[in-house]
C-alpha cells in the first residue's frame, strides 16, 4: 500500500493534480488467510517418505545423508506434533524448552 501512495503523491506532484491525495485512495479489503491442514492421507504419505529416505541413508552408509534424513524426520515431526510455525521452529534454543527431568522421545 505503501507504494501505491507514493505513487499517487508522484503523480499528483508531476501532473499538478492537486485534488488527488494520497490519504484519500481507498484501501483494498485483506482477506483473513484461511489455514490449511494436511489431511490424514497427506500426513501419513509425508511421514513414510521419511521413514523410506532414512533407511535409505542407512544404507548408503553416508553420515552426511543419514544426519540429513534423520534432522528431516525430526523437524517434520516436532512441527507437525508441537504446532510451531517454521520461524518460531528455527528460532527455538535448548534454554526455550522445559521438559521434565531433561529427556524427550522423537518417534
Amino acid at each position: 500500500m505503501t507504494h501505491v501512495k507514493a505513487f499517487v503523491k508522484r503523480l499528483s506532484d508531476t501532473a499538478q493534480l492537486h485534488t488527488l491525495v494520497p490519504a484519500d485512495v481507498p484501501r483494498g479489503k485483506v482477506s483473513a488467510k484461511i489455514p490449511k491442514y494436511l489431511t490424514k492421507e497427506e500426513l501419513a504419505l509425508i511421514m513414510h517418505r521419511l521413514e523410506k529416505n532414512v533407511a535409505e541413508a542407512i544404507l548408503t552408509d553416508n553420515k552426511h545423508t543419514l544426519y540429513s534424513a534423520y534432522l528431516w524426520r525430526a523437524v517434520v515431526r516436532m512441527l507437525y506434533s508441537s504446532g510451531l510455525r517454521n520461524s518460531e521452529l528455527r528460532s527455538l534454543t535448548y534454554d526455550d524448552i522445559t521438559i521434565p527431568q531433561l529427556c524427550g522421545v522423537v518417534l
